[in-house]
């Protein structure tokens, strides 16, 4: 028995020894990541998937598109602080600002398991104390998604894992299938029933934080509501204009929520596919005159 138990501490010692190196590899790598973006990159397209699926860089050589899947905006004021910190030529930031991003429990994804597995895992090297703070009643939760995140190789590869981060993701097949004769109000408020209350705080802070580091930064920031198939079958969109000019209200805001895209030029109700976004992007370009 003594032997057993001999080998057992000394196993687990082992086992303990081997998670903290890894974890300090993996901060290292995410502190050590390059951010650095070719010299005619000054234009960051940032969000969640209306970005991926709305814009698609490969159309121009000054823009390049960070945005994420379901981003929020604490990680993309993380992603910001670095990509704006390594590259001084940047001073043009188009960022998503749609209902899904105003509305009354747009924290909610903060929150929910299969957002936090990616997010989490993707930006714990980089949290400071209060925006630990934010998942401090899921510790548990937290924790067994960061040990989780060891395993995973791409996050000891620079390379890999700043793709990981955000970038164009668009589909690029025209063939899909959507049919605006079939779509039906699906208000987001059952969402609530699914994930529970935690409202809008955490967003509408780190969006604050984004618009105030921009203005010190001497950044033109663009806030924008992307192409979407009628908004107001899925939000409250009295609310979320309400609160957007409430504290908001000093950005300028760019409203392409009705953007006559076609059936074909639609990836589903909320996306567009790559059709969309060619035509999309180059609306851009044209409007706001960039290469």
């Amino acid at each position: 028995m003594k032997q057993y138990l001999k080998s057992f501490l000394f196993i687990s010692f082992l086992f303990t020894v081997l998670i903290f190196s890894l974890f300090l590899v993996r901060y290292y790598v995410a502190r050590h990541i390059n951010w650095s973006l070719s010299k005619e990159k000054h234009i960051l397209f940032m969000g969640a998937s209306h970005v991926c699926r709305g814009v698609d860089d490969s159309l121009t050589k000054e823009a390049i598109n960070l945005g994420s899947p379901s981003e929020r905006y604490l990680y993309t004021y993380i992603k910001l602080l670095h990509y704006v910190g390594n590259n001084p030529q940047v001073d043009t930031v188009f960022l998503q600002c749609s209902s899904t991003d105003l509305w009354q429990n747009t924290d909610y994804k903060y929150h929910a398991h299969n957002e936090q597995s990616f997010f989490i895992s993707s930006y714990w090297p980089f949290f400071n104390k209060e925006q630990w703070q934010i998942f401090k009643s899921e510790s548990k939760q937290i924790f067994s998604i960061v040990i989780a995140s060891l395993s995973k190789l791409a996050y000891f590869q620079s390379v890999s894992y700043i793709k990981l981060l955000g970038g164009y993701i668009n589909e690029r097949e025209d063939n899909v299938s959507f049919d605006a004769t079939k779509q039906t109000p699906q208000l987001e408020v059952d969402m609530i029933k699914d994930y529970g209350w935690y409202g809008y705080s955490v967003n509408y802070k780190y969006l604050r934080k984004i618009i105030d580091y921009c203005k010190v930064h001497h950044i033109k920031l663009y806030l924008m509501y992307y192409p979407v198939f009628k908004p107001e079958f899925y939000y409250d969109q009295t609310f979320c204009e309400n609160m957007r000019k409430k504290y908001f209200n000093d950005v300028e805001y760019l409203d392409y929520s009705h953007w006559a895209a076609t059936d074909d030029e639609r990836l589903d109700a909320h996306h567009l596919n790559h059709k969309g976004a060619v035509r999309f992007t180059e609306e851009l370009k044209k409007k706001f005159a960039f290469e």
